[in-house]
C-alpha cells in the first residue's frame, strides 16, 4: 500500500508543483476520561454548489471520549453561526462541557472565545 500511495503522489501534478507540505507542529496526545470533556470543533468546506444545496459548509463538533458527532451545514462560516450551534445544538441539549477546543480559524474569532468563556467553557 505504501508503494500505491508513493506511486500516486508521484503522479500528482499539484504534489509534483507543490512539493509534500510537512507538518511543523508536534501532535500532542489528548486524555479524557468521561463524555463532555472536551470537545473539538471545525468546519469543514467549502464544498461547491455541484452537491445541490445552498450549503456550503459543514459545522462539526466532536466529543473527543465517546466520539459523538455533531453536524450542520450552513452557508457561512462565521462566529454567529458557531455560537449559534453550540448553544442550541449542544449546550441546550446535552449539558456544558468542560472544555471546547477551537483552531485559530478567523472564522471562530474572538466573539466565539468571549462566549466559551462566559459559558465557562475554556
Amino acid at each position: 500500500m505504501a508503494d500505491d500511495l508513493r506511486n500516486y503522489i508521484l503522479g500528482c501534478l499539484v504534489c509534483a508543483k507543490y512539493g509534500i507540505a510537512k507538518c511543523s507542529l508536534l501532535l500532542t496526545r489528548v486524555t479524557v476520561s468521561e463524555p463532555m470533556e472536551l470537545l473539538g470543533i471545525d468546519f469543514a468546506g467549502p464544498f461547491s454548489k455541484s452537491t445541490g444545496t445552498n450549503e456550503k459548509w459543514i459545522l462539526v463538533a466532536i466529543d473527543y471520549f465517546s466520539r459523538y458527532v455533531w453536524a450542520e451545514a450552513t452557508q457561512k462560516n462565521d462566529s454567529d453561526k458557531v455560537i449559534k450551534f453550540l448553544k442550541k445544538s449542544i449546550f441546550d441539549r446535552f449539558g456544558m462541557p468542560v472544555g471546547v477546543y477551537i483552531d485559530p480559524g478567523t472564522y471562530f474569532g474572538e466573539k466565539t472565545r468571549r462566549f466559551a468563556e462566559k459559558q465557562g467553557v475554556v
